[in-house]
C-alpha cells in the first residue's frame, strides 16, 4: 500500500503507525492525509520509510499488546521492494 503511494509520488507527511488501518479482511488503508503533497524524485522515500520505522518502534516499545518486531519491518520492505 505504501508502495504504491510512493509509485504514485504521494508523500504522507505523517506516515505512522496510527494511520494505518486494516480492515476484517486485511485491506490496508492509509489515513490522515491533511498534510501530504506530491514529491518529486525518489531521494524523500526512504525516510517516509524509516519514520515509520521509528513509529513502529516506539508503539512495541510502550505497549506488550502492540503486535510488532523486527521481523515484521522485514517483511513490510519485502512487500514494499517486490515488484
Amino acid at each position: 500500500c505504501i508502495r504504491r503511494f510512493h509509485d504514485h509520488a504521494v508523500f504522507h507527511s505523517d506516515l505512522n503507525a496510527k494511520n494505518i488501518m486494516l480492515d476484517d479482511k486485511n485491506k490496508i488503508y492509509l489515513i490522515d492525509f491533511d498534510q501530504c503533497k506530491f514529491r518529486k524524485g525518489n531521494d524523500w522515500k526512504q525516510d517516509n520509510l524509516l519514520r515509520l520505522k521509528r513509529s513502529l518502534d516506539k508503539f512495541s516499545s510502550k505497549s506488550e499488546s502492540f503486535n510488532y518486531d523486527g521481523g515484521n519491518w522485514d517483511s513490510l520492505l519485502f512487500g514494499y521492494n517486490k515488484r
